[in-house]
């Protein structure tokens, strides 16, 4: 895309236009990519959230709602 600032008018708009299309099909190329990382790595997100937010011995403890909510695990 080459910018001639001082072109007309329609040559501005025009240049603005390649400038738009161009950034649309960047931002639905990494909207494809960024959905096919997220399904290819939807395992490990889960597994890591899970041990982030201190659920993960989940079934291995007796826990009561009042601790989760003073220990902000809610």
């Amino acid at each position: 895309m080459n910018v001639n600032l001082l072109a007309g008018d329609a040559d501005v708009i025009k240049q603005i236009g390649d400038f738009a299309t161009i950034l649309a099909d960047w931002a639905i190329a990494f909207t494809n990519w960024f959905i096919t990382f997220l399904g290819s790595h939807m395992l490990l997100i889960i597994s890591v959230s899970f041990n982030v937010c201190g659920f993960g011995n989940w079934n291995n403890q007796k826990v009561n709602s009042r601790s989760l909510i003073f220990n902000n695990k809610l």
